[in-house]
């Protein structure tokens, strides 16, 4: 059997020799009875920032619908994601809050666009 690798659950790995689970801190294998080669359990993955999302989301969103509203709100939580991840250096997302400002300007952009060419077509329709 392969050295000792996790079974999924936090903080357990398998026997080297026989494949038995081992218990948390467990020298010897208790089915077995081989040294215990197990390395600590790995640590959690990092956390992406809730507002790295929520940028990204709000600036796809701007294409379909709002597109005003949700970019500005893609662009305002884009850039506060990117403060809180500097500090906070654990987090990950940073691409995640820069394609939700680039969306956000991009669908501002779209949006004053299409209001500017509606405001033109309804003055030359009176």
């Amino acid at each position: 059997m392969p050295a000792e690798e996790s079974t999924g659950a936090p903080g357990h790995a398998l026997c080297h020799r026989c494949g038995a689970a081992l218990p948390d801190g467990a020298r010897y294998c208790p089915a077995c009875g081989a040294r215990s080669r197990a390395l600590p359990p790995a640590p959690p993955p990092p956390e992406t920032n809730g507002k790295a999302k929520a940028s990204l989301a709000l600036g796809v969103a701007g294409f379909v619908a709002f597109p005003v509203v949700c970019s500005v709100l893609a662009i305002v939580l884009g850039q506060a994601a990117r403060e809180e991840m500097a500090r906070r250096p654990h987090e990950t997302g940073a691409g995640l809050a820069t394609a939700g400002i680039l969306l956000g300007i991009l669908g501002l952009i779209v949006g004053l666009i299409g209001a500017f060419v509606l405001t033109l077509l309804y003055l030359q329709s009176a």
